[in-house]
């Protein structure tokens, strides 16, 4: 089951400048923000496409199973020209650590000509081994500020959430995210 939820940017968001400084404080200095507006930067795509993998096994799903996903930087490619032919804007903020270079959390928004006033939360995940530095509070929070202050005609924001991600839903919830209703997935087991 999944949970969605809508975050009116319209409201006041007093929240938001103590959990940003509560998840820098605890991220420290090992970590760096990062964001771009629609194709990933070459130096980066490599490191995005293996955390895009890592979306269909490293996220709670209840008792839905899926095969990993492959992805590498021509699927990422092929899926930011998808994107731009269909007149969609991803707005991406990612967490890099400096120490390794590697990217540990990324985030994504989506805008479309077509609902000006609306943004789809799409993926956002921290990788295993960065997950407690409150990353995926920074990716988002980063990716929120950034389509007030570029999209200033974006009114609300959707997300969806596995029922079972307490964590992320728990981010959702200090950023404003209110339950708009759930979403019921059911997967048939084929046997031999």
């Amino acid at each position: 089951m999944e949970r969605f939820s809508a975050r009116d940017l319209r409201e006041h968001d007093a929240a938001w400048d103590p959990l940003e400084g509560e998840a820098l404080a605890t991220a420290g200095a090992e970590y760096e923000l990062l964001a771009w507006t629609g194709s990933c930067p070459e130096e980066t795509a490599g490191q995005l496409a293996v955390l895009m993998s890592r979306m269909s096994i490293d996220t709670p799903t209840g008792e839905l199973s899926y095969d990993p996903e492959q992805w590498d930087v021509a699927r990422l490619r092929n899926v930011e020209d998808t994107r731009q032919r269909a007149g969609l804007t991803a707005l991406v903020a990612a967490a890099r650590h400096r120490g390794s270079g590697e990217l540990a959390a990324y985030s994504v928004l989506q805008l479309t000509p077509s609902n000006p006033w609306l943004a789809d939360q799409d993926d956002t995940l921290v990788a295993a081994g960065h997950r407690g530095h409150r990353l995926g509070m920074l990716v988002k929070l980063r990716n929120l500020r950034r389509i007030r202050a570029e999209f200033p005609a974006v009114e609300r924001v959707f997300t969806y959430d596995a029922a079972e991600n307490d964590h992320m839903l728990a981010i959702n919830v200090a950023l404003g995210f209110r339950p708009a209703g759930y979403d019921g997935e059911w997967q048939r087991a084929l046997t031999a």
